[in-house]
């Protein structure tokens, strides 16, 4: 250490049968970061030999396609839960989650408007209005409204064995 040119071109092509030409440019930035960080000399990152190397596996790349997931339905929530029930979780916590996710997902909403990331951003309760047949969650923080201002978010009830409305009054 520090890298040298070989060192790159040995780790890119081992790893080039293992991952993505895109998961290895991130390599490559992220070693070249490092050495950007400490000081270390960056000659071997602007190899013409790396540079080519990285084009040729770019360019002769066979990796298959990503599947395109499908939509997730009420029968996958509802698999879910029965996968929770067979868990080790507690039945607090069995109960905490399931809220979560029929609120996440009739909901449509993204795991960081959801879970804590800064006391700033925290879904508390008092940020959550529940009706008989609705709930309305003051969001602090949503990828659309990043400024602080957040939005609120409406879930209806949908009375079956993954309303959000029941879930949340399950929890509460």
């Amino acid at each position: 250490y520090p890298s040298t040119e070989v060192m790159l071109l040995n780790f890119l092509t081992h790893q080039s049968d293992r991952v993505a030409p895109s998961s290895l440019q991130v390599y490559f930035h992220g070693i070249r970061h490092h050495h950007v960080e400490l000081g270390m000399p960056l000659e071997p990152f602007q190899s013409p030999r790396v540079r080519l190397l990285l084009q040729g596996i770019a360019r002769t790349d066979k990796t298959a396609p990503q599947r395109l997931r499908g939509a997730a339905t009420p029968s996958d929530l509802r698999d879910v839960r029965k996968f929770m029930r067979g868990g080790s979780w507690s039945a607090p916590d069995q109960v905490m989650l399931w809220s979560a996710l029929t609120l996440a997902y009739y909901g449509f909403l993204r795991v960081s408007e959801y879970t804590a990331t800064g006391p700033q951003r925290m879904l508390t309760v008092d940020r959550v209005t529940l009706g008989t047949d609705a709930v309305v969650i003051e969001l602090p923080y949503s990828k659309t409204a990043q400024l602080g201002d957040g939005r609120a978010v409406t879930v209806g009830a949908t009375g079956d064995g993954t309303c959000p409305v029941a879930a949340l009054k399950a929890y509460l």
